[in-house]
């Protein structure tokens, strides 16, 4: 496990669990799967396990540790949403709020998702942080931003994409990273060796690694691509693929 802070706060949670429900997050999706890892490996019957961030979709989560004689809930979670409101005609993005948020003094890891859309922003906290929030939190870069607790309706969406179709000839990551950034399979496989492509959030060295339907392929700096779909073969026994770029 690459995250030895995490790995031994994990360890160390696990033995807190046994008596009382436990917390550790928000977590990163890298992190989440260096816990999962963790957590394979490290089991203990008597612990329950839940990962949660507050929605179904959410990115970044808490991992919640619980002793069997207590019932893993999302209510049990310390996630508190916030929504803020401003006007219309000023499109605030991620970064500004991310930015107004971590100027207050908090840290990273007290923050969850932050969904935005025109005029409406649902932000995900550690429920201990929300009251320094409303507190201290009036502008969000040059705007004036509402605050209330909770939100009502649907939330913001979360993700979107540009969907891409084509041919590859075969499901191997090099393959398949060939044609998403237009890359001989070469050029690709080294990419994959220098550690710049994971797979699910795992970094991947193996460009021989058979890529599934659901796969979420990381490529720095050149996106993040959801595979939905591979197959069925073509006539000349090229296999179709359908994904979608993260946006």
């Amino acid at each position: 496990m690459k995250n030895n802070i995490l790995s031994a706060q994990i360890r160390d949670s696990l033995t807190i669990a046994e008596k009382r429900p436990h917390f550790i997050g928000f977590l990163t999706e890298a992190e989440i799967a260096e816990a999962e890892l963790e957590l394979k490996y490290n089991t203990n019957e008597e612990i329950q396990i839940m990962f949660w961030g507050g929605h179904e979709q959410a990115k970044r989560k808490f991992l919640g540790l619980f002793p069997f004689f207590t019932e893993p809930s999302e209510e049990n979670f310390p996630i508190q949403p916030i929504t803020f409101t401003f006007s219309k005609l000023y499109p605030l993005t991620h970064s500004d709020f991310l930015g107004s948020f971590m100027a207050s003094g908090v840290e990273r890891d007290t923050i969850g998702d932050i969904l935005i859309e025109d005029g409406r922003c649902v932000a995900f906290l550690r429920e201990e942080i929300s009251p320094y929030f409303q507190s201290n939190i009036q502008k969000v870069g040059k705007v004036s931003v509402q605050m209330n607790s909770g939100f009502s309706g649907d939330l913001p969406i979360v993700d979107h994409f540009e969907e891409i179709t084509g041919v590859v000839s075969s499901a191997r990551l090099d393959c398949i990273i060939a044609f998403l950034i237009r890359q001989s399979r070469e050029k690709s496989a080294n990419f994959v060796k220098s550690g710049y492509v994971s797979v699910n959030h795992r970094e991947i060295s193996a460009g021989a690694k058979t890529v599934q339907e659901g796969d979420v392929v990381s490529i720095r700096k050149s996106g993040r691509f959801l595979i939905d779909q591979l197959g069925p073969n073509t006539s000349k026994g090229r296999m179709k693929i359908r994904c979608r770029k993260y946006k």
